[in-house]
């Protein structure tokens, strides 16, 4: 059966939003607080998406036989847990999209499957304790198995899956996906080694993160526009509340979820030591010396000048 998945929501005022994570960045400091996660339940964030609908951050664990998704609020409680009766012990990425959660049963590291599970549940009006109905569909990868860690929606809502380990990518699924029979991924370009999570900023382009750095990512070259040092490791990457910055996880049971800014620039290499002459000087050595041979041969000329001088008298 073909499917298509909803677009994003791009209203005005949520596109302006986009829009403003590339031109204004936020002026607030990598590793700023927002609260702690105090579900219990919650041991460990695999992926992390922000609902503007429902003004949640939904959050995903792997493990769970009955797969539950934790809808967050900006305390960090749990206002919302969505269930839906599948096994996805694999689970490393969630994403929203036009009222609707896409959970992706990606990791795979000790690369056995050449294929992986996207689940798509409803999350509307989401409150509360809620078994939910699902959609599931198998994406194959043309190239063999990898382990993935990242599960992205475009503008245009094609599933882009990102893989982390070697030769690692971004994947786009197709735009109509078939769920009696694989939709086989194609590979879109190279992506940063150990990408953990992930989100579509535009059409032209995405963010990602690892456990060391958030990057910005060109959609059209899929090279890195951006790089933003993160102070500790953890796994998931979202919009802000106000869809002007990004929030990422930390890791473990009570893990802080913080803000960091939209990256911007590339960071600035470190300086080079000054190049070596063939005899071992450096430059700044040899114009040192060069100043003293000139002064001394000023001094020498200034000596024979006198000297002439008081020989003619």
């Amino acid at each position: 059966m073909r499917s298509r998945l909803a677009r994003w929501p791009f209203r005005l005022a949520a596109a302006a939003g986009v829009a403003s994570l590339v031109v204004v960045a936020p002026s607030a400091a990598a590793a700023d607080v927002l609260f702690h996660v105090k579900d219990p339940a919650l041991a460990d964030v695999a992926g992390l998406a922000r609902d503007i609908d429902n003004e949640l951050w939904w959050a995903v664990q792997p493990g769970l036989e009955a797969t539950t998704v934790f809808g967050l609020d900006e305390t960090g409680a749990t206002a919302a847990r969505l269930t839906y009766l599948a096994p996805a012990p694999n689970a490393a990425a969630v994403a929203w999209s036009s009222g609707a959660l896409y959970i992706g049963d990606l990791a795979d590291s000790g690369l056995e499957r050449s294929s992986v599970q996207v689940f798509g549940i409803p999350a509307a009006d989401a409150a509360g304790d809620k078994e939910v109905p699902y959609s599931v569909w198998e994406l194959a990868y043309p190239d063999g198995p990898h382990d993935a860690g990242a599960l992205l929606v475009s503008p245009t809502g094609r599933l882009i899956v990102v893989t982390a380990g070697e030769g690692a990518g971004f994947y786009g699924a197709p735009g109509e996906l078939e769920s009696d029979q694989p939709n086989i991924l194609e590979r879109l370009g190279d992506a940063p080694a150990g990408v953990t999570d992930g989100l579509c900023l535009s059409d032209r382009l995405i963010a990602v993160r690892t456990d060391t750095a958030v990057l910005t990512v060109d959609a059209d070259a899929y090279t890195v526009m951006g790089e933003e040092p993160l102070d500790s490791p953890g796994q998931g990457l979202a919009l802000s509340a106000d869809q002007t910055a990004l929030v990422v996880s930390g890791r473990g049971a009570g893990a802080a979820v913080s803000l960091v800014p939209v990256p911007t620039g590339l960071p600035s290499p470190p300086p080079s030591a000054p190049a070596e002459t063939a005899a071992g000087a450096r430059p700044a050595d040899l114009s040192r010396s060069g100043t003293a041979i000139m002064m001394g041969a000023a001094a020498f000329l200034a000596l024979c000048s006198g000297l002439l001088a008081f020989l003619r008298r």
